[in-house]
């Protein structure tokens, strides 16, 4: 007998929450869970350029993703300057590592390793905006 694998994609989407909305510096959304170091400024719900997105400060923040996969996919915003992303293992070693320039504009973006457990954004000048994360999960 044959059995189906089923992949699912499971996404935190910012695009729900009112403009303004302050969601840090701690929170979970969808099976992610959000941490911000101590910054000037806390995480929140910004509409920029039409759309709705977590704006993070400088100083980045932290999302653990619902399982470790090999792919993630995110929307990203750099407004005030160039987002480093650090993808980490569950071993907490850094896998993949990306910078995205400063565009003024959004952007759709794919990670690829072997195990992402973690990703770390930081920098963007106080203005980085991620709209979604999102994975794909096997039910196997």
């Amino acid at each position: 007998m044959r059995t189906a694998n089923l992949a699912f994609k499971l996404c935190a989407d910012f695009n729900l929450f009112p403009d303004n909305t302050q969601l840090g510096p701690n929170f979970s959304l969808a099976g992610f869970d959000f941490a911000q170091p101590p910054a000037n400024m806390l995480m929140f719900v910004n509409e920029t350029a039409g759309e709705k997105g977590l704006q993070f400060p400088k100083e980045g923040m932290e999302i653990t993703l619902p399982i470790p996969v090999a792919a993630v996919r995110l929307r990203l915003g750099t407004f005030a300057g160039p987002v480093e992303i650090a993808a980490l293992d569950s071993s907490g070693a850094v896998v993949r590592q990306r910078i995205v320039p400063g565009l003024n504009a959004y952007v759709n973006l794919r990670m690829f390793a072997p195990e992402i457990a973690t990703l770390l954004l930081t920098q963007g000048g106080n203005e980085g905006i991620l709209v979604r994360i999102c994975v794909a999960i096997c039910v196997c």
